[in-house]
């Protein structure tokens, strides 16, 4: 298995927008969906977050499609 993408350093820029940098609430949804080739395993970390929350909704895709 090889690495899909490398790291990135993840910076607050109050210009740009992406609700994945911000501490909004997401709903469920696919990560890397768009890509041919989409990685197996993601990993996330925090260095540092002030927000509230940080709970996580895990939904099982196959089972959503087999209902």
């Amino acid at each position: 298995m090889k690495p899909c993408l490398k790291g990135f350093k993840c910076i607050c820029n109050r210009s740009l927008y992406n609700v994945a940098h911000t501490s909004k609430e997401l709903p469920p949804h696919n990560d890397f969906a768009s890509y041919m080739n989409q990685p197996s395993i993601q990993g996330l970390h925090m260095l540092e977050n002030e927000c509230k929350g940080g709970e996580s909704i895990i939904v099982d895709g196959w089972k959503v499609l087999k209902i």
